[in-house]
């Protein structure tokens, strides 16, 4: 996935400096490479906050799991009871979570992607 990066701190000031000071907002727009939307977001967010930095690593701060990480011990043992079961099994048993929260639960607690050992012992005969 592919996300795009912030634009500084500075250019933001820049180019809301030249707005608050009367510069036509296609005339700034032109000159930073931005859109007149980015601008507008810009300033109401100046003017609703006071700030002008990007927000950072936002969704971090604010994780709010469905399993919580008191609960991965737990999460653990249910996981170790029954490891032939898939994600979506899992989801059912756990009880109120969909499948990607499962997912999310198992890279925490460390489990990889289960290996088919069928698959990998027909692929040995047929090596051999």
């Amino acid at each position: 996935m592919i996300v795009a990066k912030a634009y500084s701190k500075d250019l933001r000031e820049k180019a809301l400096d030249a707005f608050y000071n009367g510069k036509p907002i296609k005339e700034i727009c032109d000159f930073f490479k931005i859109s007149s939307r980015c601008l507008l977001n810009w300033r109401r967010i100046k003017e609703s906050t006071g700030r002008t930095h990007a927000k950072c690593d936002y969704q971090k701060e604010n994780a709010a799991y469905k399993i919580a990480t008191e609960e991965l011990v737990k999460f653990k043992q249910f996981v170790n009871e029954k490891p032939d079961r898939t994600t979506a099994e899992m989801a059912e048993d756990w009880g109120n979570v969909s499948v990607s929260t499962i997912q999310r639960a198992l890279k925490r607690i460390g489990f990889t992607r289960k290996k088919r050992l069928m698959d990998t012992k027909k692929e040995m005969k047929q090596i051999e």
